[in-house]
């Protein structure tokens, strides 16, 4: 048996609502890259991510704080 939890249903407009709203794209455009390239989430993740252009890339906590390691203050 399939294990449907890694899998898109086209016919659920609400799995693909919520996979557009997840994946910053929209319902048409996963309703068009599930039929380009089947239905499998992982395969569709990774085609949204190339279609908005973007990589998956974790920003360490140094990133999300703009702290670069070296005192910021100026002495007096």
């Amino acid at each position: 048996m399939e294990d449907n939890q890694n899998r898109l249903s086209v016919d659920e407009y609400y799995e693909v609502e919520h996979f557009a709203r997840e994946n910053g794209i929209s319902p048409s455009q996963v309703s068009r890259l599930i039929k380009k390239i089947g239905n499998d989430r992982e395969a569709l993740t990774k085609a949204a991510m190339a279609l908005r252009g973007t990589e998956v890339r974790y920003r360490t906590n140094n990133e999300a704080t703009g702290y670069n390691g070296k005192d910021q203050a100026k002495p007096c």
